[in-house]
């Protein structure tokens, strides 16, 4: 995972191994993953809205956006 802040937007890759492990943690599993092996791109806001998502390269390929906002959190709480 990669996180980048540039001014007011903030940057996160995912990588399909990141959005893999997080969607089969031990005791925390995300059953039917919409992004579970999927490379995701998001850009947020300064009030962490959704500005701009890419899945495996692509602009807005169907994600959950709950799965998405979960994973986000989880991981980026990490940093």
């Amino acid at each position: 995972m990669k996180i980048k802040k540039i001014g007011n937007i903030t940057k996160v890759w995912l990588s399909s191994s990141d959005t893999w492990r997080w969607a089969n943690r031990i005791n925390a599993k995300w059953p039917c993953s919409t992004l579970a092996d999927r490379r995701i791109y998001v850009e947020l806001d300064k009030n962490k809205d959704i500005v701009e998502i890419k899945v495996n390269g692509r602009p807005k390929r169907e994600v959950d956006n709950h799965e998405l906002r979960c994973c986000l959190n989880d991981l980026t709480k990490e940093k």
